[in-house]
């Protein structure tokens, strides 16, 4: 029955779970284009400093190729930040709609009021308000003994 479960259970996670072959291939992959990509930059930056070393001199060509270097670390240094701030604030708004929906969720008298609300308002808003400030003041007064 063991074996029986056990090859279940890897036709299953195998629909789910990519191929070991896939993996290793995607692996290899990004490895090869992380290191071409890194001795595309470096060839660039050699070629920036040659560029400018012939018109302007090797002391300024440093400081631009180093100065260019600093500003666009410090622009995606920004960019980061703003990027996690946005996502900091969408986990904080979800959490704030699944608290709001849990406390509606196991309030029968929210649902209720917030069904019959509005139609109540139409028909007689005065008895609704004072109903409302009634509720208000008695929950109010139960949570202060």
């Amino acid at each position: 029955m063991e074996n029986l479960a056990a090859q279940i259970l890897q036709i299953v996670a195998g629909s789910f779970m990519p191929a070991a072959e896939r993996v290793q291939r995607n692996v290899v992959g990004s490895a090869i284009i992380a290191v071409l990509s890194v001795t595309a930059y470096v060839a660039f930056v050699i070629t920036g400093w040659f560029a400018l070393d012939q018109v302007y001199g090797p002391v300024v060509a440093s400081s631009g190729v180093g100065g260019a270097a600093v500003i666009v670390a410090l622009v995606v240094w920004g960019i980061v930040a703003l990027l996690n701030r946005r996502a900091q604030q969408r986990a904080a708004l979800a959490a704030a709609l699944r608290q709001q929906a849990r406390a509606e969720a196991g309030n029968p008298f929210v649902k209720a009021a917030s069904s019959e609300f509005p139609g109540m308002i139409r028909e007689t808003p005065i008895i609704t308000v004072l109903a409302v400030a009634g509720l208000a003041y008695a929950l109010m007064k139960s949570k202060g003994k």
